[in-house]
């Protein structure tokens, strides 16, 4: 049987600590703590699937505690959730610079709160998997960083953009990018096909991801500080950018300095990823516009092909009540009918002969007016 996840919870409130533990306790193994310390020394001693924190505590708070967590490699991934009576965007950065996966407002509803933490406990797992190649990968981005300079960077990422041709290997030059750079970062890409939303660790936590929306919505500028990161918002991208040390000295001259040059080389990054998104649009466009001329090509070749046969059929219906008018003709005397007779025959014949032929004409009626559209498709 699968053990159940264990969640460590941190509140200096009884009540509230005892009425979350009780809301949750059906579906995880819950430990509750009343100080910051002693949560810290739970996590490092145990195997901890999620952290809930609240964030006003006396002593140390749940953002003190979250960057103490990150504080040590061990503990470096352990999904975070804060609890909060604020809803300011300032606190929310305040939790994201932390290190927090996710960010909830009291009172909260339990329902979306467990399903933020079975999101979060799920990404967590998906994450330790690929834990293997993302070292490996961390370990070769280190040793390239040494070998080559920041514009050397950007050059090498304008050469692998420029063969990417969906966004999504778009995205992961970005994630590579960045890496080389020392950096971390979220990032939303849009084409008129898709969107993606997309961290270095695969998909965005629920934070991350409300943080790329305010970005988004932003229309006083297209590179803005917020807090210890960096947030480019270029039409179809946008890109919120961190770092361990920004975070850790945001006041730091080092890290005023590392962030405007930061500023500079990623900001040709989001140039080149936004020509090549657009480059994309273009060429299925492309490829839409060849398809349709395709199709155009066709119905024209049967348009003519039918007006061809109709033409063939007409002079084919002509000749036969032709023919049945001779054939009348030259029997009329043998069925010894009166003239009046075979006047009425003659004339039955000759009004079949005018109503097929009306018929005809009416089929070329549509087929012209089939012609007159395929012609405008091809003028637009």
């Amino acid at each position: 049987m699968t053990p159940r996840p264990i969640i460590a919870i941190a509140d200096d409130d009884p009540i509230a600590r005892e009425v979350l533990a009780g809301a949750i306790e059906d579906r995880y193994e819950v430990r509750t703590f009343d100080h910051g310390r002693a949560v810290i020394d739970f996590v490092a001693s145990s195997h901890v699937d999620m952290v809930l924190l609240d964030v006003e505590m006396p002593g140390m708070s749940g953002y003190d505690i979250c960057r103490a967590l990150r504080a040590g490699p061990a503990l470096a991934d352990v999904p975070v959730i804060f609890l909060s009576s604020h809803a300011r965007l300032e606190d929310r950065l305040q939790g994201y610079a932390a290190g927090g996966h996710d960010y909830l407002v009291k009172p909260y509803d339990i329902d979306e709160l467990n399903a933020k933490i079975l999101l979060a406990i799920d990404a967590h797992r998906r994450a330790r998997q690929l834990a293997g190649e993302v070292a490996e990968m961390s370990e070769a981005v280190s040793v390239t960083t040494e070998m080559m300079g920041e514009v050397g960077v950007v050059l090498d990422f304008q050469r692998a953009v420029a063969g990417c041709d969906t966004a999504e290997r778009v995205a992961e030059a970005i994630v590579q990018a960045l890496g080389r750079f020392g950096l971390d970062g979220c990032m939303r890409l849009r084409t008129r096909r898709t969107v993606i939303t997309r961290s270095a660790a695969g998909s965005t936590t629920a934070l991350e991801a409300s943080l790329l929306s305010h970005l988004e919505a932003r229309p006083d500028a297209r590179i803005v500080t917020m807090g210890p990161n960096l947030g480019f918002s270029f039409g179809d991208v946008t890109l919120l950018v961190r770092s361990v040390n920004w975070a850790m000295a945001p006041d730091a001259p080092e890290t005023i300095e590392s962030m405007g040059r930061a500023r500079d080389s990623v900001a040709l990054l989001v140039e080149g990823t936004l020509s090549r998104l657009q480059a994309i649009d273009a060429e299925f466009d492309s490829r839409n516009l060849a398809v349709a001329q395709q199709l155009i090509a066709v119905t024209r070749r049967t348009l003519e092909d039918l007006e061809k046969s109709a033409h063939e059929v007409s002079c084919e219906l002509d000749a036969v009540f032709e023919a049945a008018l001779q054939d009348f003709e030259f029997e009329f005397p043998k069925l010894g009918l009166t003239l009046e007779q075979e006047e009425r025959l003659a004339g039955i014949v000759a009004r079949q002969r005018e109503r097929g032929l009306e018929v005809l004409a009416r089929g070329r009626l549509a087929e012209q007016g089939l012609r007159r559209l395929v012609d405008q498709m091809a003028q637009a």
